[in-house]
């Protein structure tokens, strides 16, 4: 089942998670050491980063899941059917 916004919901989430633990795992093995000021730029460049993304993943997930003037499955069977007898039929107000 196709899920793009669920999808890019888990996809920021784990970079994001990923990301964030550098920091923490550097310093605890001793890869590096970071002082406040780098650790601060690291921070704001990841999460300039991870805002991007998910500005970008927000304009496509939109144009999978926003209903479109005549919506159609995946097989493009309208979902809503109309009887094809030459009177103009209403929507229900959803």
């Amino acid at each position: 089942m196709n899920r793009p916004v669920v999808n890019a919901g888990r996809i920021l989430g784990a970079l994001s998670a990923v990301a964030g633990a550098v920091p923490i795992l550097g310093s605890a093995f001793g890869w590096f050491t970071w002082n406040v000021e780098q650790l601060e730029a690291y921070t704001i460049a990841v999460g300039t980063v991870v805002g991007a993304l998910a500005l970008a993943f927000g304009v496509r997930v939109e144009k999978e899941v926003t209903p479109v003037g005549d919506p159609r499955d995946n097989d493009l069977v309208p979902l809503v059917p109309i009887a094809d007898d030459g009177y103009e039929d209403e929507l229900p107000d959803f």
